[in-house]
């Protein structure tokens, strides 16, 4: 699997997946869940608003895009209470979110760095438990499995975006 850095927007991204981290009880959106709200015309506040999706840690849901940009579909992870985000908890998140993407097929996937922006976080600590996450999430033990050719499809890339 290759891990790469890039410069750039999210909503820009070829990956099948985005993969989108909120916070709990808040309608304000970090500058990347803005940038793709905006492309699904507001789509993410509705789900806020709604009660739908509520940001609390753990939770995800997924939103198709129908067209509306490159990915296929954008998994959004909760992140919990702002004042009470850590490094463990991006690093739990990553774990949930990559699980997710696995689970729904996707071949690569493209995300951001969260809490650094917004919740005032070392970008180094966070980007760490963002990888670590990441990793630990995809996890496999393969050796018991009978025929590692039944695993039909297993995530290729994952892409972290950053503005600059």
């Amino acid at each position: 699997m290759e891990i790469q850095v890039t410069k750039g927007n999210i909503i820009e991204s070829q990956a099948d997946t985005l993969v989108c981290a909120i916070y709990e009880g808040e309608l304000a959106l970090g500058s990347a869940a803005q940038a793709i709200d905006a492309a699904l015309s507001g789509a993410i506040r509705d789900l806020l608003a709604l009660g739908d999706v509520t940001g609390k840690t753990g939770q995800t849901a997924v939103v198709y895009p129908r067209g509306a940009m490159t990915a296929s579909r954008v998994i959004l992870i909760g992140l919990g209470n702002r004042d009470e985000l850590t490094v463990d908890t991006i690093r739990k998140a990553s774990a949930t979110g990559m699980k997710k993407a696995r689970e729904l097929k996707a071949l690569a996937v493209a995300t951001v760095v969260p809490g650094a922006e917004t919740a005032g976080l070392s970008v180094v600590e966070a980007s760490q438990a963002l990888f670590e996450g990441a990793l630990l999430g995809l996890y496999r033990l393969t050796k018991k499995k009978k025929n590692i050719g039944d695993i039909q499809s297993e995530l290729q890339k994952i892409e972290i975006l950053e503005l600059d």
